[in-house]
C-alpha cells in the first residue's frame, strides 16, 4: 500500500508545486513548447487570487499562477472532477490575467503570452485519443493562420496516458503517469 497522496487532487497538486518551484518548472520544461530557445530558466510563483474590479464581478482563484524570467504568464490548473462549463470557465481565467496585465497609458506591446495549462484527471475531449491538445486562435478556414500567439491554452487528460511506464517517451508523459498514478506506485 502506497502513502503517496493522489497528485490529481487540486489541493496536493497545488500544496507540492507551489512549495517547489524547482519542480514546477521541470514540468513545465516538459511541454513541446518550451523546448530549445523556449525553455523556462527561473519561475516566480504569484498570488493566485485574481483581484475583482467590481462588486458585481465573480471572483477568481487559480490553481497556481506564475511568471518566468521574460514576463510570460502561467495559469497552471488541477481538476480532479468534471465541472459544468469548465472550457468557458479557462478562458475566463486567461482573459482575466491578460487583460489585467495592462494599465491605461501601457503599449499593447507589452501584453504577455499567457499560458493556460490544465491538467485533467477525466476526459474533456471524447474525439480524441491524445492526452496533450494545444489550443491558439487560429484561422478557422486554413487552421494554420494565427491572429496572434498571446493565448495558448493547453489541455492534459491524464486518463488517456499510456498504462504502463515502459510506454512512456517523453518527460511529459512520465509526469503526466505519476499526476495519475502516484497513489498507487510504491
Amino acid at each position: 500500500m502506497s502513502l503517496l497522496l493522489p497528485l490529481y487532487n487540486d489541493f496536493v497538486f497545488k500544496a507540492l508545486l507551489v512549495k517547489n518551484p524547482d519542480i514546477l518548472l521541470d514540468i513545465l520544461n516538459s511541454f513541446p513548447t518550451f523546448q530549445g530557445m523556449q525553455r523556462i530558466k527561473e519561475i516566480t510563483i504569484l498570488n493566485p487570487e485574481l483581484p475583482k474590479s467590481t462588486d458585481l464581478e465573480k471572483g477568481s482563484i487559480l490553481g497556481i499562477r506564475a511568471t518566468d524570467e521574460s514576463g510570460r504568464s502561467f495559469l497552471i490548473e488541477m481538476q480532479g472532477t468534471p465541472k459544468p462549463f469548465l472550457s468557458e470557465r479557462l478562458v475566463l481565467y486567461w482573459a482575466k490575467v491578460f487583460a489585467g496585465s495592462i494599465i491605461k497609458g501601457d503599449e499593447y506591446s507589452i501584453l504577455p503570452k499567457v499560458f493556460s495549462i490544465s491538467f485533467l484527471n477525466f476526459k474533456l475531449i471524447k474525439f480524441s485519443k491524445e492526452f496533450h491538445t494545444t489550443f491558439r486562435i487560429l484561422d478557422v478556414k486554413t487552421g494554420k493562420i494565427a491572429l496572434t500567439d498571446v493565448l495558448e491554452m493547453h489541455t492534459i487528460e491524464l486518463p488517456k496516458i499510456g498504462k504502463k511506464i515502459s510506454s512512456l517517451l517523453s518527460d511529459l508523459e512520465k509526469w503526466v503517469y505519476l499526476f495519475r498514478e502516484a497513489q498507487n506506485l510504491k
